[in-house]
């Protein structure tokens, strides 16, 4: 597969946003994110070691930036698609409940 120009996969970034509570640069963290998940999804392998990680911080940029609710829903449905990334999510019980506070679409 032809090597996409992707950013590194912002392991550190999404510690921090969900473990820290510093959200400041969850723009970026989010591109690079969605970058990976859209153009590169075979690579995500590697990355489910994460997995806890990204499902919470989906979650809570979605609550902080409304106006990019269509772009989550992307990344989302599209890592809904893999096997290993919706068995993390369903393990995550804990999210589920936070779902349930986001906007309808996303929970789908």
């Amino acid at each position: 597969s032809a090597m996409v120009d992707l950013p590194p996969w912002p392991s550190q970034g999404l510690r921090s946003c969900v473990c820290d509570g510093r959200w400041s640069d969850d723009l970026e963290i989010f591109d690079g994110v969605r970058k990976h998940v859209l153009r590169a999804p075979e690579g995500l392998a590697e990355q489910c070691a994460d997995a806890g990680h990204l499902w919470a911080f989906l979650i809570g940029f979605s609550e902080h930036h409304k106006l990019q609710k269509q772009r989550v829903i992307e990344v989302v449905n599209k890592l809904m698609t893999m096997e290993t990334w919706r068995g993390s999510y369903k393990e995550k019980r804990e999210l589920h409940a936070k779902v349930k506070v986001l906007p309808d679409d996303v929970q789908e």
